[in-house]
């Protein structure tokens, strides 16, 4: 099992950049990881597919103040996040290409 603990929190899941482009200015490969060793709900583990894969887009975590309409996976908790990408998340994903 993996370490995923950070500043004393442990994570259901995380995203990390495992190779860099060549002007360090993003990321050409990321990995995530599922900590199995945690017992969630189905729709736990899609909140936090959604969420990780997230990232992989350069997408940051959503609040209650930045996401009003309460329907993004990219709240920090899995307890407050929705199923899928809203539509401030897609816009942020098609801005990025």
């Amino acid at each position: 099992m993996h370490d995923y603990t950070t500043k004393g929190v442990t994570w259901g899941a995380q995203t990390r950049c495992k190779d860099w482009n060549a002007l360090w200015t993003s990321c050409d490969v990321f990995t995530i990881q599922f900590n199995t060793a945690f017992k969630h709900s189905d729709w736990t583990w899609v909140v936090m597919g959604c969420h990780e894969f997230g990232h992989t887009a350069d997408l940051g975590h959503r609040t209650s103040g930045n996401d009003t309409d309460d329907n993004s996976c990219m709240r920090s908790s899995t307890a407050t996040a929705y199923y899928k990408f809203d539509k401030h998340d897609l816009n942020a994903i098609s801005a990025g290409t």
